[in-house]
């Protein structure tokens, strides 16, 4: 494919939305194809094959659309990591092009998702670890991980201040019921797990709602202590009475940006 021809298409998708699900994992595939089959002039290769049919690939049983789009994205090491990458600084100018207008970048697909990337795995060992307590998550955002674990037979609560829009800055779309609810809602649901995925950086809600909640069940989806979730305070209370009784070993995250799905208990 030309330059000149991505462009073209480029300046056709000038808003994320005219792609749908399929049609967006599609793009992803195709521009990783164009990507690696033009070797870098100079080095190492950047880019390495998709998920799609490799050993990590996973069985999407439920319809999980994120995963549809991850799984085709060029995988990438750094630091001998390795997993999927959204860092197209050197791919030919067409095809950045393309990633721009399609929103393939991770803050468009973490707006149109989740900040957090839910595999087909994550959601059987969320079903596994929480067994028949049900979840309850806070600061649910768009509720797309809520969607998957209903749409998996969890019986699941969510909430979120603040309702999924286009002027939303961590989530533009609803996928299921959200209820509105703060923090302080935790309180009320000791009897299910609590679920938070990578609550806001250097906030304290994420502190609030673990210090709030009555139950002994906490599902963990974000960064380490001096990452990029949570804040210290979070930390602390983690420390202080809880111990890590398990981790998804499914769960996969962009190259360069760590994240866990774990399992806490007290």
């Amino acid at each position: 494919m030309t330059e000149e021809v991505m462009t073209t298409a480029a300046e056709e998708l000038s808003d994320a939305d005219e792609l749908s699900d399929a049609e967006l994992a599609a793009l992803a595939a195709e521009l990783c194809a164009a990507v690696l089959a033009r070797p870098r002039p100079f080095g190492p290769p950047w880019a390495h094959p998709p998920l799609a049919a490799g050993p990590a690939d996973q069985i999407d049983s439920i319809g999980n659309p994120y995963w549809r789009v991850v799984r085709n994205l060029p995988t990438q090491i750094w630091d001998d990591s390795a997993g999927p990458t959204t860092m197209w600084l050197h791919a030919d100018a067409g095809i950045r092009d393309r990633v721009r207008a399609a929103g393939l970048d991770r803050d468009g697909l973490s707006r149109r998702y989740s900040w957090s990337i839910p595999s087909p795995g994550d959601i059987a060992w969320i079903a596994a670890t929480a067994g028949e307590r049900g979840v309850v998550e806070i600061g649910a955002g768009g509720g797309y991980w809520a969607w998957l674990m209903r749409a998996a037979g969890i019986d699941t609560l969510a909430y979120d201040p603040f309702a999924a829009s286009e002027l939303n800055g961590y989530a533009k779309r609803a996928y299921t019921a959200v209820e509105p609810g703060d923090d302080s809602v935790a309180a009320l649901h000791g009897d299910r797990a609590l679920f938070l995925c990578w609550p806001n950086n250097d906030d304290a809600w994420a502190a609030r709602a673990l210090t709030a909640y009555r139950g002994d069940l906490l599902i963990y989806a974000g960064q380490e202590a001096g990452g990029c979730t949570a804040d210290d305070r979070f930390f602390e209370v983690l420390e202080s009475g809880w111990e890590q009784a398990g981790a998804s070993a499914d769960h996969v995250t962009y190259v360069g940006v760590p994240c866990r799905l774990t399992a806490w208990r007290r």
